[in-house]
This record gives structure tokens, C-alpha cells and sequence, in this order.
């Protein structure tokens, strides 16, 4: 720990340079074993036990050093949810490879005497590249996967309410029905338009995941909501505007039809669900501003 700390008060004669040291789990440094008696410690990258990266600012630090400062942090923090073990797909050779890439560029970026961060940041965005080329068809897949396996579990009790509400004869189910004073019509388009908007969603994810952020990698969506809660929070607010259409509280023109005819016509209820899963970005907001406009007219 002497040679660390003369280290230490090398780096503070030099103006923002960095302290950067190999570092485990709990933040300890993870160092070389000297071979000899006048051999230093050095960082080991190429250890298992380094998973972090101890950067601490001996000096003031550009604003250039600041950024990638944080951008290093952000990358890493993705690196190790990817490829550790309690990671979106475990592989620790992976996860070794870019963090001596990372390590490396931290060091020419932040440390010594005549540090380089621009050379950094450009050596920084070309490892991001690498990992979205890398990584980036195989999280789309795995997330469409997921969404669809949950869709799919969804919609099935859906389909078998749709189809005991066609065949099934005249009983409690119409006292039911009366009593909520909906037709049985009108509740088995209510499962198409629920099956609809989780076939929409899914279709939303396929259209809109082209183009990939680091950010993408580690979460399953924008709202970071698992599938199942995305699913079930889309389908509960089409489930609201298509109640609203029913009641004709809401009326808007589909071609020749009105969203009225989602009662009486099945195939409109899906193709209306449909549409309101590839819309799922913009329905909360919608329905934020129909609420809006409720408590306006109470004022």
C-alpha cells in the first residue's frame, strides 16, 4: 500500500489526472502480486476479481475528463449487468474482454501527466458500438420473445371468454350482462379489443427497436416495465377508451366506420385494439388529457 500511495502523490503534482485502479465488488483494489522485492503493484485487469473501476480525481478535472468520467461509469454499468452472473445473459469471458477495454481507455483518458480524453471518448463510442452490434439482435430477440410468450398467455383466456360468450346458451351470464346493461356482443368484442392491443404492442416493439441505446440492452422498454405489466397497463387503458367509445362519450371516424361500431363489429374491436398497442407511446398521455378534461368540466 506505499507504493500506492507514493503513486498517489505522483498523480497530485499532475493537473487533472486521475487516480485509476483495478477494483472488486466491494470496491477494495485488486493489484499484481510483485515478483520481486523492486517491483511495484500494478492494476489487474485480467484478474476475476476486478468487476469495478476505482477512478478518484487527484487534481481538478477538465470538463472533457468529467464526461467521460461518466460516461465510463455508464458503459461499465452495462457491461457488468449484460455478462455477470446475475446479469440479462451471463458470460464472463465477454464481460472480461470489455473491461480491460474500458479499463485501458480510462487510464490513457484520466491518468498521468498528459492525459487524453478525446482520444478516449473516440476509443469509448467505438467499444459502445462494438456492444450494440454485439448485443443489441440479440436482446430484440430475446424481448420480443418474451412479450410475445406473455401476449400469447394473455390472450388465451381471452380467446375462451370470447368464444363461451358466442356459443354459450341464455342463463346467469345474461343476468350478468344486463346488469352491467352491456350486450354479449359488446363484451366479446371488449376480448377481441383486449387480444388486438396486445398483438399491437407487440408489433410496437418490433417497429420501434431499429435503432439501439446502451440503455436498450439492460431494459425491456422506454417505461421499463416488465412485458406482463406492459401488456396489462396498455390493455387496461384501450379497455378505457373503448368504453368510452361504446358510450359514445368519444367518437372518432375510421374510414366509413365510427369507434362506435366496435359493439356490434368483432373485426373492428381487434383492428381498434391493434391500433392502440402500436400507439402504446402516446396512450397514457391521452388519457392523461381525457381525465384533464373530465375534472375541467366539473370545475
Amino acid at each position: 500500500m506505499t507504493d500506492i500511495a507514493d503513486q498517489d502523490e505522483q498523480l497530485k503534482k499532475a493537473l487533472g489526472a486521475f487516480k485509476i485502479w483495478t477494483a472488486d465488488d466491494n470496491g477494495n483494489f485488486v493489484s499484481t502480486v510483485p515478483k520481486s522485492a523492486d517491483q511495484k503493484p500494478a492494476p489487474d485487469p485480467a484478474a476475476d476479481a476486478a468487476v469495478d473501476i476505482y477512478m478518484s480525481p487527484t487534481g481538478q478535472p477538465t470538463d472533457d475528463q468529467s464526461k467521460l468520467y461518466d460516461d465510463v461509469n455508464s458503459v461499465l454499468d452495462v457491461v457488468k449487468r449484460l455478462y455477470l452472473p446475475a446479469g440479462t445473459r451471463p458470460n464472463k469471458a465477454k464481460f472480461r474482454a470489455y473491461y480491460v477495454r474500458i479499463f485501458r481507455l480510462s487510464q490513457v483518458g484520466l491518468e498521468g501527466k498528459d492525459p487524453s480524453p478525446k482520444q478516449s471518448k473516440g476509443a469509448l463510442e467505438s467499444l459502445k458500438a462494438s456492444l450494440l452490434d454485439d448485443e443489441g439482435l440479440n436482446i430484440k430477440t430475446k424481448n420480443l420473445s418474451a412479450l410475445g410468450e406473455t401476449a400469447l398467455m394473455l390472450s388465451l383466456p381471452l380467446a375462451i371468454v370470447y368464444f363461451v360468450l358466442l356459443v354459450a346458451g341464455t342463463g346467469d351470464i345474461d343476468k350478468l350482462l344486463k346488469a352491467l346493461q352491456i350486450s354479449r356482443t359488446a363484451m366479446a368484442n371488449m376480448m377481441l379489443l383486449w387480444i388486438g392491443c396486445f398483438t399491437g404492442v407487440c408489433m410496437s416493439y418490433g417497429i420501434r427497436t431499429n435503432t439501439f441505446t446502451m440503455a436498450d440492452l439492460v431494459t425491456p422498454g422506454p417505461d421499463r416495465l416488465s412485458p406482463g405489466m406492459r401488456l396489462l397497463f396498455i390493455g387496461t387503458l384501450t379497455m378505457f377508451f373503448g368504453l368510452l367509445f361504446m358510450k359514445k362519450i368519444v367518437e372518432i371516424k375510421i374510414g366509413s366506420y365510427s369507434s362506435a361500431d366496435i359493439e356490434i363489429d368483432p373485426s373492428l374491436a381487434f383492428i381498434v385494439g391493434t391500433l392502440f398497442g402500436l400507439g402504446e407511446a402516446v396512450l397514457p398521455g391521452l388519457a392523461g388529457k381525457r381525465a384533464d378534461n373530465f375534472f375541467k368540466g366539473l370545475q
